[in-house]
């Protein structure tokens, strides 16, 4: 029996492929971001549920936003309680 994946929750190969190439290391956090975001393009990220939901520290969670923050494909704020997260179009906006 074969199972169907529902490619709709993935990033585009395009933006998936840029991850790849420039910070591989935070791919696997991109797609799973990607999978939570809203239609509004943003994803907001309790600082306690981070380790369980990830399986990280916050400290490397962090690092990992800033790797895609530097490739244009997110900008995050972290505030106290939370980290907010923004999907950038491909001009970075």
């Amino acid at each position: 029996m074969r199972c169907t994946l529902n490619y709709s929750e993935f990033p585009p190969i395009n933006i998936f492929k840029k991850v790849l190439e420039s910070c591989p290391q935070s791919a696997i956090l991109f797609a799973s971001l990607w999978k939570l975001k809203q239609k509004s393009m943003k994803v907001s990220i309790r600082k306690t549920a981070i380790n369980s939901m990830f399986l990280i520290s916050r400290t490397l969670f962090r690092n990992h936003l800033l790797a895609l923050g530097r490739i244009d494909l997110i900008s995050f704020k972290e505030l106290e309680d939370d980290f907010l997260i923004d999907f950038l179009d491909d001009d970075g906006k």
